[in-house]
Order: C-alpha cells, then structure tokens, then sequence
C-alpha cells in the first residue's frame, strides 16, 4: 500500500499506495470490499496506515498469505478480533474509495480511509503574500489529480524542490493567490510533504464547487441583468451569475 513516487508538493489525497512490486498498477472499484466482517469463509479483516500520505487501508486476506503480502507492505497488520474497523479506531474514519493494487496473482482489494473533515482556513500556512522574510509564492498543479498546490519558500531552494516536484512554479511578482488565477479557488487542506529536512508545508486547493453559474450570450451578444460578461479569453465569453468569478482562460466558477 505504498505509494510508488518522490513528489514532495502535491498530494495524493485521494490515492491509494502500489504495492512495490516491479511493475506495479492501481484500479479503482465502484464499492466497497471489505466494510464491516470480511465474508469470505477463511478470510480476516487487516489493515496498514500510509504515513507518508496519511491515509488507511482496510482488507480481508487469509492468515497464511500474511508472510507474502507482508514483504510488500511492512506495515501490514492483523485486526483485533472483532475489530472490524481498525481504521476508524485509529483516527480515520472517512471512506474514500477502494482500489486495487498489485500485479499477477501478488494483488489485493482495499478499502481507504482518511480523517474526517477537519478544514479550516485558520490552518493555512500561505495564503496571500508570504510573510516570512525571503520566502516567496510557488506553485505547482497535480494533473493527475487535479489540484494545486500553494507554497512558500526561498527562491534559493527552487533546484531542490524541482528535483521531486518538475511542475513546480514560481508565481508571477504580484500574484498571491496563483491558483484562483488557474482555476482553482476553493481551498481544501494543508499539508505537510517530505522527510527529514527535504518538506514542505502547502495550501491545496481544488476547482469551485460544480454549481451552474455560467450561462451562454443572449442573441443580441450580452447578458442579462442579472448576470455578468466573462470574456476569459480572446473570441470566447459568456455569462457568469452575478458576484461569481471570471479566471482568465477557464470562464465563469462559482
């Protein structure tokens, strides 16, 4: 349940871990696995927490694959008796989505878990304009995710953090909040990434909530009264709701 990558800056909050096998693979399942006692007959409930990623891990196996699975996975452990949601006990208790990892006949089926919602703005280490004496605004986006990530840092440490993060990007002199201008406004969490002296602390931040808040021209080529032109970009423009945002090559968001 490990996740196979080095990137410092952006999370993987929503992913599961492969398991290190040479060419390992992830899917995604529509339900659940393994919630509640596991039905197989002579299957048990275990489980292994991420913490490079902060997530858990929920699965039912039988007892004498333990040793082979465990060679993949050093945190793999056996619930309780009767526990069966170790996860929960241990602090994560938000189902996320199930996967599977592995390759050949070495895979498994998982439940994730992560905390419960627990996101406060009060928490944000680099909103607006870096206050730490130079620091300044970077940025990166996870295509794979689709999120981006907001952060502070010496302009001195840029080739480090590069090494692990190639999107990584300093914003334009200015720009404080470089991932509303992307698209990105609504902010999701702070995290902290890396090991030892090599991390970093980030604002992530995801796309508005999908509300319907943009509206083609009338024939005439405006808007109506209640509604504001968006011209986001050269020959393309339509019709945001009134007080919602126009970003600069995306269009209208709530």
């Amino acid at each position: 349940m490990k996740f196979s990558t080095l990137a410092l800056l952006l999370p993987v909050a929503a992913s599961a871990k492969n398991l290190r096998t040479p060419t390992p693979f992830t899917t995604s399942d529509d339900e659940m696995c393994c919630a509640d006692a596991c039905t197989v007959e002579g299957e048990e409930k275990y489980y292994s927490i991420d913490k490079l990623h902060d997530l858990c891990g929920e699965c039912c196996m039988k007892p004498e694959d333990y040793n082979l699975y465990h060679i993949f996975e050093r945190g793999l452990k056996k619930a309780e008796d009767g526990d069966f949601s170790p996860c929960t006990g241990l602090g994560f208790p938000k189902y996320t989505e199930t996967v599977t990892h592995g390759v050949g006949k070495v895979k498994m089926t998982l439940d994730l878990y992560d905390h419960a919602d627990n996101k406060s703005d009060d928490d944000m280490c680099c909103a607006d304009a870096c206050t730490v004496e130079g620091e300044e605004k970077y940025y990166s986006i996870d295509t794979r995710h689709d999120l981006c990530g907001e952060c502070c840092m010496k302009p001195e440490d840029y080739n480090l953090y590069h090494i692990f993060e190639r999107g990584l990007k300093k914003a334009d002199d200015g720009d404080f909040s470089p991932c509303t201008g992307l698209g990105f406004p609504k902010y999701t969490e702070t995290v902290t990434h890396g090991f030892w002296k090599i991390k970093m602390t980030l604002d992530l931040y995801d796309h508005a909530d999908n509300k319907l808040c943009a509206f083609p021209l009338q024939e005439d080529g405006t808007c109506a009264d209640d509604k504001d032109l968006c011209e986001y970009a050269e020959g393309k423009s339509e019709c945001c709701t009134a007080g919602e945002m126009c970003i600069p090559n995306v269009g209208c968001r709530c």
